[in-house]
């Protein structure tokens, strides 16, 4: 679980380089996906 929440923290800083509507697949217990708006 903690790995997972590293890899989302490290994503979400290397996504929020990118433009404001960028979206990323958070992966929510190994199976579900959400998609999360930066900015």
């Amino acid at each position: 679980m903690k790995k997972t929440l590293l890899i989302v923290l490290l994503l979400i800083v290397g996504y929020s380089q990118k433009p404001i509507d960028e979206t990323i697949l958070i992966d929510i217990d190994g199976n579900s996906y959400k998609t999360v708006k930066i900015g």
